[in-house]
């Protein structure tokens, strides 16, 4: 009972003798109405990447606006092909909704004449009804056989889920380039910057690690990370867009089969 005192004592004594870092007690220090203030350490880290980019070789400063532009081409294309899906999976599911409503070719003709629709599902009518009309107004030179135009027609529309696709994919394998790409270039960048600090301890008598190495492998490292900031979006987004651009082909597909199932019943 009567040593707890004392112990407590020289505890809180002990405590109070250690010097608190200046950092730390620039993001400790707690404002007039004692709540403690997050500010400095912020804008300290800012400051501290962007002196590591000002001090680093020129080669790893190429390396970092190479990903940097990497990244904001990754995040243009994200947004873009985002919306583009939403409004293509949109404009699609209202297609389907009309088309299981008609019963013929003749309905489906009509329809064409008079709406102008900008997606793969009316692509893929329209390259079929034009093969359908095109033994009609031909003179000679076209075989006029149920076999035959069943074969153009498919191939027609087959040509057509191809043109669509390409069009659909369109910039998303710059996606795959760049998740591949740049986690090698920023570990390029790293270990360039790396190879240049102990360049400098060799040419620097009595230098130390701490001195001339470690600020260059910070510098080093931050190319290694715009790597992976580039790298990660473009991969997940890449996995995303691919299963989006397979479900289309999937559905036009489908489409293609319902709509020559409906042309067979014409011929």
């Amino acid at each position: 009972m009567v040593i707890f005192p004392f112990s407590s004592l020289f505890l809180v004594t002990v405590a109070a003798s250690v010097p608190v870092p200046e950092v730390m007690q620039s993001v400790v220090d707690p404002v007039a109405d004692g709540v403690v203030s997050a500010q400095p350490l912020a804008a300290h880290a800012s400051h501290f990447f962007f002196s590591l980019f000002l001090q680093a070789d020129i080669v790893v400063k190429i390396v970092i606006v190479g990903l940097l532009l990497a990244s904001i081409w990754t995040w243009a294309v994200i947004f873009d092909k985002f919306m583009f899906f939403k409004a293509l999976n949109k404009k699609m599911r209202r297609f389907s909704n009309i088309f299981e409503t008609v019963q013929s070719i003749a309905m489906l003709q009509k329809y064409l004449s008079k709406t102008v629709e900008a997606h793969p599902m009316a692509a893929i009518l329209r390259a079929a009804v034009e093969e359908w009309n095109a033994p009609v107004s031909a003179k000679g030179g076209v075989n006029r056989e149920p076999h035959h135009l069943k074969e153009r027609i498919w191939d027609a529309m087959g040509l057509a889920v191809g043109r669509t696709m390409d069009s659909v994919s369109c910039y998303t394998n710059s996606l795959a380039t760049i998740a591949t790409t740049a986690p090698f270039v920023g570990l390029f960048g790293t270990v360039w910057g790396i190879m240049i600090g102990f360049q400098a301890i060799a040419t620097v008598k009595a230098a130390s690690l701490a001195t001339v190495a470690a600020p260059c492998i910070a510098e080093a490292l931050l190319a290694t990370a715009f790597g992976f900031i580039a790298a990660i979006p473009a991969t997940v987004f890449y996995n995303k867009f691919s299963s989006e651009a397979g479900n289309i082909a999937n559905k036009l597909e489908d489409f293609r089969t319902s709509l020559m199932v409906l042309i067979l019943r014409d011929l």
